[in-house]
């Protein structure tokens, strides 16, 4: 973010997935550009090779998750993703119950906010 802003993640349950929302309070973006934002070398960036967000819609596709971006200029940008909640019955989870357990109280957690490189609570 140009300038500084804050960046704000949060984790939420819906349905049986798991979605977590990475929100800024940059610039913002064109509808045209949160159109194409995964495509590969679409990066806005000085230096950039436009791949991240192609690979990382690659890599969310292969675990059938889902991954898209909201933005609207001059009010910043949220990428949403949502992913599969991992299985909780004994037989079917490669976690230990304590450890799915642990996962499941930080999910309903406060968003926590990152400013500018210093940390703000949410």
């Amino acid at each position: 973010m140009d300038g500084g802003g804050t960046l704000t993640v949060s984790v939420e349950a819906v349905g049986e997935d798991w979605q977590v929302n990475f929100a800024d309070t940059g610039r913002g973006m064109s509808p045209q550009q949160t159109e194409k934002i995964f495509e590969p070398f679409q990066s806005q960036f000085e230096g950039g090779t436009g791949l991240g967000l192609a690979i990382v819609y690659q890599i969310v596709q292969a675990h059938e998750g889902k991954v898209w971006a909201r933005s609207r200029e001059g009010y910043g940008t949220t990428f949403v993703l949502r992913l599969r909640r991992a299985s909780t019955n004994a037989a079917d989870s490669s976690k230990p119950a304590a450890l799915q357990s642990s996962v499941e109280s930080n999910a309903t957690r406060k968003p926590h906010a990152m400013a500018a490189g210093k940390e703000a609570r949410g």
